[in-house]
């Protein structure tokens, strides 16, 4: 857990766990179990560590109102967790309103049985991850149809495929970026092309990540030209 992160599209980062298990194409290299490796021998990826929340909430309160990526180093409705722990964790979120935090699941369908049940509170931003057609099938239309979340993003990173057409009804910001670190599966620059033509298309916000390579910052970060750091503008979801 860290004030600042190197994530373009957040200010800072936290995490209640560190730890998760991979369910999809995109999780092949990832970024959490690499750092987790770092870490040392202790830190297994498949094992859920519970880190020390009272530190989580002195960062938070010394925070200026931020930006806040939830849990980038596990997903918070993994399937390990209980609605309670869940729950435990979206308590200590909302009790700093100043700032906005950011859950990215690809466990979107117990996301939205989740916020069926419970709610989330208003500065709660809801994600999933898609990065292939099939993800796109899957999770799209669970996201799309959850009610009353704030900000409702897609990542599309790792892209791994044109996933275009896509419909973006009731979606209000797409990130995409190609994949990094070793092993990094190829990029087209035409498949983040045509998501940003279709975002101009359906009025929503697009983020270009990275074009990716053995490091995050070799392909650099324009699309034709341009750096797109579009946020949406934050309303109540109906």
């Amino acid at each position: 857990m860290g004030e600042k992160t190197k994530i373009e599209w957040s200010d800072a980062s936290l995490n209640f766990y560190l730890g998760c298990q991979k369910v999809s194409p995109g999780c092949k290299n990832c970024y959490a179990e690499r750092v987790m490796k770092r870490m040392g021998r202790k830190y297994d990826f498949n094992v859920l560590h519970k880190t020390n929340w009272e530190n989580i909430i002195k960062m938070l309160m010394k925070l200026p109102p931020s930006r806040i990526f939830a849990n980038s180093m596990t997903d918070m409705f993994i399937e390990k967790l209980n609605d309670q722990e869940i729950l435990d964790m979206i308590h200590v979120l909302k009790q700093f309103p100043q700032h906005q935090f950011l859950i990215l699941t690809k466990r979107i369908e117990r996301a939205s049985q989740f916020v069926n049940d419970y709610g989330l509170a208003e500065n709660i931003w809801l994600g999933t991850s898609i990065e292939n057609k099939q993800t796109r099938d899957k999770r799209l239309p669970v996201l799309r149809n959850i009610k009353n979340v704030a900000i409702k993003f897609i990542s599309f990173e790792p892209l791994l495929e044109d996933i275009t057409p896509v419909d973006l009804t009731h979606i209000d910001w797409t990130i995409v970026g190609g994949e990094s670190g070793s092993g990094f599966r190829p990029f087209d620059i035409d498949w983040a092309r045509k998501i940003r033509i279709e975002c101009t298309k359906q009025n929503v916000a697009f983020f270009f990540k990275q074009v990716g390579g053995f490091r995050p910052t070799d392909g650099g970060r324009l699309l034709d030209g341009k750096t797109y750091d579009e946020i949406p503008v934050l309303r109540w979801k109906t």
